[in-house]
């Protein structure tokens, strides 16, 4: 398929305020489009029980964010973060709001609801609730600072799911304004439109350059994702 090249000069009169700044997740169907995605995807995949474990997990988590609000965070920690171009929201934040242990058991709950427990899940799923919360935020440390040796496999995407709930609820309900720039180095606005000019698209680069920067993209995001990279890298054909 022939595929159109723009030139460096046909980005840059783009019209940078059809890009959108922010973009606030949809909260009323991120979690069931993506476990549909998964089942979709099972049923012709080598790992298609582990999909629809992952199916199961991510419905679990639509279901418990329909009635679930975090703290927001506080008016000194936004200004904050404008004033040194910091998420509102940091990962590694050693003040990680403790609803997220609550959450955590309202999704154990609902996947051995939803789903055929085998011998081996219940086992998962009753070590987990005999966890102390302080387990937990030493595992959620642990995959977030992508310390591998001292992660557990088995309980990461079932941890990281109720992480990623409690953030999508906060992405969901932040007001776009209270979102920081993000500077380059000249300390000018680094929006999407820049990053496409930065990209040169000359004739080195073509469509399957650009698909692969877009893998790399999402792949930066996937410890974010309850179902790893194994089900992101099925997602994207890798």
């Amino acid at each position: 398929m022939v595929q159109r090249i723009l030139e460096p000069g046909q980005i840059e009169s783009l019209d940078h305020t059809a890009i959108p700044r922010i973009r606030l997740p949809e909260r009323a169907a991120l979690l069931a489009t993506r476990a549909a995605r998964m089942r979709m995807l099972a049923d012709s995949n080598p790992i298609g029980g582990y999909l629809r474990l992952m199916a199961s997990l991510a419905d679990a988590q639509q279901q418990v964010l329909a009635n679930f609000e975090a703290q927001k965070p506080s008016a000194e920690a936004i200004a904050r973060a404008q004033q040194h171009s910091m998420p509102p929201v940091p990962a590694l934040s050693s003040g990680r709001d403790p609803a997220w242990h609550g959450v955590l058991h309202r999704l154990l709950d609902r996947v051995e609801a939803a789903s055929a427990v085998t011998p081996t899940l219940g086992k998962v799923l009753d070590g987990m609730r005999a966890n102390s919360a302080e387990a937990f935020d030493t595992q959620a440390d642990a995959i977030l600072a992508q310390r591998y040796t001292e992660i557990d496999p088995v309980t990461a995407p079932f941890i990281m799911a109720a992480l990623q709930l409690v953030w999508t609820d906060l992405a969901s309900r932040l007001d776009p304004r209270d979102m920081p720039e993000i500077l380059d180095a000249q300390g000018r606005r680094f929006d999407e439109a820049r990053l496409a000019a930065s990209m040169r698209t000359d004739r080195n680069v073509n469509g399957n350059g650009l698909r692969n920067v877009v893998r790399m993209l999402s792949a930066a995001y996937c410890t974010c994702c309850p179902s790893g990279l194994i089900a992101c890298a099925v997602a994207n054909g890798t």
